[in-house]
């Protein structure tokens, strides 16, 4: 083939090249970001620094490039709620729940704040039951963790008989070790007090769902 098509044609090709590989490098490069944000965000939580870890799981919802994900949105209410700032929580929550409606994490902590925020404003008894049950429904009733919801959300609502019913048999499912450390609970439930946010025993929960959310 004569004149300038060859040459042309060429061009075409190493454009497209070019172009591609650029994008592939910064494909791989906004991920290695993202996983890193990820990862100092949960380090940070880990050793309680929730500042820092607001900022990396912020930085990873705030991606233009990206659309916003359920963990990362759950992350900031935990923060959130770790640092007391309940009524900002439960809002971070709600977008959470909004962007993923059957992921237990962001269920369960809204039923527990708007059972146990210590400010009367903040919680809502019967929305804090519909979550519980919505907890249990998508574990089939066998989750001991979304029946302790159930009872505290019992509990605001200042049903207490059934709140003990719930909570004896959220205590049958759970290991031992979680039995040790709920007595109590089940005492005050048994005096007619309901549950209020407790931040040192916040703090190992939500260790726990952190872990589980992040994968690590």
């Amino acid at each position: 083939m004569d004149g300038p098509m060859p040459f042309l044609l060429l061009l075409c090709v190493v454009a497209l090249a070019v172009r591609f590989g650029w994008k592939a490098l910064r494909h791989r490069q906004h991920i290695r970001r993202h996983e890193r944000e990820c990862t100092n965000g949960a380090r940070a939580f880990d050793r309680g620094d929730y500042d820092v870890a607001l900022t990396e799981f912020r930085a990873l919802l705030n991606c233009p490039q990206c659309d916003p994900c359920e963990p990362a949105q759950t992350m900031v209410g935990l923060c959130l709620q770790m640092q007391a700032k309940y009524d900002e929580a439960i809002s971070a929550f709600e977008i959470a729940h909004k962007l993923d409606p059957q992921s237990l994490s962001p269920i369960r902590q809204l039923a527990y704040l708007l059972a146990c925020a210590p400010d009367d404003e903040l919680r809502d008894g019967r929305r804090a039951m519909a979550m519980a049950k919505k907890a249990c429904g998508i574990s089939d009733d066998t989750d001991w963790v979304g029946l302790t919801l159930l009872a505290g959300a019992e509990a605001e609502l200042g049903r207490f008989d059934e709140a003990v019913t719930v909570y004896e048999r959220a205590m049958s499912l759970m290991p031992e070790h979680e039995r040790d450390k709920r007595s109590d609970s089940l005492k005050d439930l048994r005096s007619g007090l309901p549950f209020r946010c407790n931040p040192s025993f916040d703090r190992s929960r939500l260790l726990k769902t952190y872990r589980t959310q992040s994968g690590s």
